[in-house]
């Protein structure tokens, strides 16, 4: 699992984390119960300072003891099972005495684990640790179309993206449906489609998305016209404006929407250069999440109607003090 695929609590978890892990690496020790013990560990300030004394990675050993500590917190104590039992599930104590006289400690059930705001990354240690069981099915195809009434010289390729996706039974249900609306769409105004390219549980970002790479390389080298797709967010879903900008100058075509219509005509980078501009410099360079309303053309004319750019509030993590309390 790339660090991109994983959620932390702030920098410093992710830095914590990716530094531990670099270590690691050298040894050859990188597994889910390495990696998944650091991360957790890593959740909390109090625990990243004190790791050493809860796992030894030199040796791998774990140290029940610590949670018997000065230095632990309500909030830490969570931390530090949750730790422990992905490390090894035997571990369900609250320390060395308590195993041997095997008391059981009730602190390591479900309730007690998830009852603050680190159940979210405490749900993401355990992907880490398990990551066979969080695999969705991903599939890239490109499924053509037989219309022999079709101009030639005017075809486009229909693109279908479908996010999550838990099995091929599902998978084909969707595209299905999605292909249905698209071409319904498609020749409802008169654009022809002989290709109908498809990237199955992948998310909107641009990477890995092999039928979408076939496919802008298929306009640029002009055998088709352009792409339809049933919104923008389809195509991509970038935080990066910048990213997104290059992407759509990059699309030597038209690109035309159910939802937002045709938001590019061929060869045209006017358009995307002006949306660039109406976003601010913070937006621009990535720094904060932002969800953009991309201009829309009517008959090869942009209209005048104003851009606004929405801002995506994300819920505050709290503040690990406070959830340590």
């Amino acid at each position: 699992m790339e660090y991109e695929d994983i959620e932390f609590i702030d920098y410093e978890h992710k830095n914590f984390y990716k530094k531990q892990i670099e270590k690691l690496e050298e040894t050859g020790k990188a597994d889910v119960f390495h990696k998944s013990a650091i991360y957790t560990l890593g959740i909390c300030e109090t625990t990243r300072t004190n790791f050493k004394q809860i796992l030894n990675l030199e040796t791998d050993q774990i140290n029940i003891d610590s949670l018997q500590s000065a230095w632990q917190t309500g909030g830490s104590k969570r931390v530090t099972r949750m730790a422990l039992n992905l490390w090894n599930h035997k571990n369900i104590y609250e320390s060395r005495q308590d195993e041997k006289e095997d008391k059981v400690s009730k602190n390591y059930n479900v309730s007690e684990l998830f009852c603050d705001g680190y159940a979210r990354y405490f749900i993401q240690a355990v992907k880490i640790r398990y990551p066979e069981n969080f695999r969705e099915y991903q599939n890239n195809k490109i499924i053509f179309i037989n219309n022999q009434q079709q101009n030639k010289d005017e075809q486009y390729g229909a693109y279908i993206r479908i996010g999550h996706c838990q099995n091929e039974v599902t998978a084909v249900i969707e595209v299905e449906e999605k292909k249905e609306q698209l071409l319904k769409y498609c020749k409802e105004n008169g654009y022809n489609v002989n290709h109908v390219f498809c990237d199955i549980g992948f998310s909107g970002r641009l990477e890995n998305r092999i039928s979408l790479e076939k496919l802008v390389s298929e306009i640029n080298r002009g055998s088709l016209k352009g792409m339809i797709a049933e919104s923008v967010s389809t195509i991509i879903r970038e935080q990066s404006f910048v990213k997104t900008k290059m992407f759509l100058d990059g699309i030597d075509g038209k690109i035309v929407t159910v939802h937002e219509g045709v938001i590019k005509e061929n060869n045209d980078k006017g358009l995307s250069n002006e949306m660039y501009n109406t976003v601010s410099e913070e937006q621009r360079s990535g720094r904060i999440n932002g969800r953009m309303k991309l201009p829309v053309c009517n008959n090869e004319k942009e209209t005048k109607t104003e851009r606004k750019v929405t801002k995506k509030s994300s819920p505050k993590a709290r503040k690990n003090k406070n959830l340590e309390r």
